[in-house]
This record gives C-alpha cells, structure tokens and sequence, in this order.
C-alpha cells in the first residue's frame, strides 16, 4: 500500500425514500469498508417508514444526514453533492452495495487514487440479494476498455454506480431531466477529465427495477435530447436508431 501518500476522503452518497431495510443494508455495508477514510452521506426525502429511525440508530456511522421533502431523485443527489467534502464522490443509492469489504482500499492499494474518474464492472441482484450476473452480461451495455465521454453514444455503457469522480468534476444533476439526468451528469464529468481508469473489477452490486427502469419511455426520451446536447443531432438519430436495433437483437438472441 502507498505509504507516502495519505488515504484521500471518499464522500458515497446515499438517497432514501421510505426504505427502511434496504438503507440499513446499505449503511451496514459501506461501513464495513476497510478504507479508512470514507464520508458517508445519508440524504433523504422525508420518509415515514421508518427510515429516520434507522438513520437514528446508525447516525455514528453517518457524516451528513439530512430528512426533508425534495424535487425528486436528482435534487436529492445534488443535496450529497453540496454536502460532499472529500475529494471523490460515489453513489451507492439506497438497495446498492459496494461489491465487497476491500473494494476501496483494493483501488488504493493499485492506483493511490489520485485520478479524476475510476469505473469498473457492476453485479446485478434481486430483492433477496442473489447476484443475477453483470451487466454487461445481462442487458446490451458493456463496460468499455478504456472509458470517454464519446463512450456513451452507445448508451449508459457504465452503470452510474459503478463511477468513482474527483468532486471537483462532479457538478449537480440538470433538474430539467427527471429520470436520466445521470446520463448528462456522467457525460459532462468525463468531458472534463483528464485521466479515466478501468479497474478491471466489479465495483458495486445494483438492485434491478431502478427509478430509470420504472420510466422507460420517458427516459428515452430524454436521452435523445442529452444526445443532441453533447453530440448533435445527426449522432443523436443515428445512434438511436442503432439502439433499436440493438434491443431487438438482443431481445431475440435472448
């Protein structure tokens, strides 16, 4: 491990909503890292499930915590992001783990995390926690070898979980989109990178059936305009078409 080098703070950013089990699964698991240097932001929407409560029970292992009613998922995320004061941000959202105990201190053990952006591979799972495969292996996204911001023309290659970036990069989701606003704030952030590292690992465990999933249409929709925004018209109606075709594919073959 690095010895002239101290551990650079990690802010993971945690979203709630009236989840009360999953969020304790979730604090339980980011605080049995082995990095020792990790700010964990809890922030939620007002839950009256009992949530608070087991924010309560857990608050020691909290940074930041804050309950209060919002404008939906992304004004949640960019209330972590404000909060945030270590020099990388990674959102592990509410029903997600970080893959397993030494994922952050494995990073640091290789790299000494000092680039701007870190992605790597993600584990699907369902409710009872049971791994389904990675994504790469289960819907047509695959993690690309080396990661740009150009990347994504070929759609949400990397799972926004699964992207560790200097807060300094990390500007606030766009609220105009409300269910794929992630998809501009990856794009944005990786234009402004300089260096972007594949780990070559999986780095968290996603629980399938997201907010995106839950508004498909709509997400289309939006990504078309993110499209035109970072790559222009004509790319933004040829790789759609492209996206089409690719699901149908896949759908068949599957």
């Amino acid at each position: 491990m690095p010895s002239n080098k101290p551990y650079p703070k990690v802010s993971i950013i945690t979203v709630v909503y009236n989840s009360r089990d999953a969020l304790k699964a979730t604090i339980e698991n980011i605080a049995s890292q082995t990095y020792p240097n990790i700010e964990h932001i809890v922030i939620d929407g007002g839950s009256t499930d009992g949530s608070v409560e087991v924010a309560n029970k857990y608050k020691d292992l909290i940074a930041y915590y804050v309950s209060e009613k919002d404008k939906g998922l992304y004004d949640a995320m960019n209330k972590g992001v404000r909060a945030a004061t270590g020099e990388y941000v990674w959102f592990i959202n509410t029903g997600d783990y970080i893959e397993n105990h030494s994922t952050l201190t494995h990073l640091y053990e290789h790299w000494g995390l000092k680039d701007d952006v870190y992605y790597g591979e993600t584990n699907f799972i369902d409710e009872t926690g049971k791994i389904l495969g990675t994504r790469s292996q289960l819907t047509t996204r695959k993690v690309p070898e080396q990661l740009t911001w150009k990347s994504f023309r070929h759609g949400q290659v990397v799972s926004h979980q699964s992207i560790i970036v200097k807060r300094e990069l990390a500007g606030e989701f766009d609220l105009q989109y409300r269910v794929s606003a992630d998809v501009d704030w990856g794009i944005t952030a990786l234009k402004k990178a300089n260096s972007i590292v594949n780990t070559h690992q999986i780095l968290t465990k996603y629980l399938v059936g997201g907010f995106s999933k839950q508004h498909q249409q709509k997400s289309w929709k939006e990504r078309f305009n993110i499209f035109v925004k970072h790559y222009g018209w004509f790319e933004a109606i040829i790789y759609h078409i492209y996206f089409i075709l690719r699901a149908v594919q896949f759908k068949i073959q599957n």
